[in-house]
C-alpha cells in the first residue's frame, strides 16, 4: 500500500484549473511574469516558495503553471503515474512517489509493482551523478508510449549551478548544471544539455526554458 506522503491540503484537478490556484500563483504581480523570477527572488517568488509552498507542493513552480493544461491532461488520462524524487513536494493527483527519503512509497523505481504510464520529476535529476543509469531505469519502468515529464533548474540561475549549490536539507548537492542544445551557453563545469541526455532514451516532444529559471522537457518512451 502506498504511504500518505504529507498531511496537507489535497491538490485536485479542479483546484489546479480554478481561480484560487491562479490567485496564489499571481500574488503581488503587476503584469506578466519573468523567466528569471528565481534570480530576482521577488515578492511573488517568495510567496510561492516560502509562504504557500506546503499548500501548493510542486505546483508552486512557475513552469507547472505555464504547462499545467498539458500536464493535467496527460495525468488525467493515465492509469499509473509515478512522481520520481517528489517526497518533499509531492505531485499528488493519485501519483505514487519514488524517492530516497523514507516517507516515499518506494525507494527504488525498480520496486514498482507495475509499469508506469507517466513518470514525473521536478528539480530532481540535477542531484543524480549517474544520470544515464537513472534515465535508463526510468525508461525500463515505463509502458510503451509512456510520458516523461521533467523540470530541472537552468544554468541561468547561478546559485543553482553545480559546484555552487549546496543542499542544506540532507539531499545531494547539485551534480549537474543544465541547458538546452538550442542555446549558446558560456563554458562551465559539470554541464549537460538536458534535452540531448534525455533524447538518448526518449523522443523529445517539447523542450524549453520556463519560469523560475527552469527547463521543461516533455518526452515519450521510444
Amino acid at each position: 500500500m502506498e504511504k500518505n506522503i504529507r498531511d496537507k491540503k489535497m491538490i485536485t484537478f479542479d483546484y489546479l484549473r480554478g481561480d484560487e490556484y491562479i490567485q496564489e500563483m499571481n500574488f503581488g504581480m503587476d503584469g506578466n511574469f519573468s523567466l528569471d523570477e528565481a534570480v530576482l527572488d521577488n515578492e511573488n517568488y517568495n510567496h510561492r516558495h516560502r509562504v504557500v509552498n506546503h499548500k501548493l507542493g510542486v505546483w508552486r513552480w512557475r513552469g507547472m503553471q505555464q504547462h499545467r493544461k498539458r500536464i493535467l491532461n496527460i495525468i488525467e488520462n493515465s492509469n499509473y503515474v509515478v512522481d520520481f524524487g517528489g517526497a518533499a513536494s509531492p505531485l499528488g493527483l493519485g501519483s505514487v512517489v519514488v524517492d530516497i527519503l523514507e516517507s516515499a512509497d518506494y525507494n527504488n523505481i525498480e520496486d514498482l509493482p507495475k509499469k508506469a504510464d507517466v513518470v514525473f520529476s521536478s528539480h530532481c535529476l540535477e542531484h543524480i551523478p549517474d544520470l544515464d543509469g537513472t534515465l535508463s531505469d526510468i525508461k525500463n519502468s515505463m509502458n510503451d508510449d509512456g510520458y516523461l515529464i521533467t523540470f530541472v533548474p537552468s544554468w541561468t540561475c547561478e546559485r543553482w549551478r553545480a559546484g555552487v549549490h549546496k543542499e542544506s536539507r540532507g539531499y545531494n548537492d547539485h551534480a549537474w548544471t543544465f541547458g538546452l542544445s538550442t542555446e549558446e551557453v558560456p563554458y562551465m563545469g559539470m554541464f549537460l544539455f538536458i534535452d540531448d541526455v534525455i533524447g538518448r532514451y526518449f523522443s523529445i516532444e517539447h523542450a524549453s526554458q520556463c519560469g523560475d529559471n527552469s527547463i521543461f522537457v516533455l518526452a515519450k518512451k521510444i
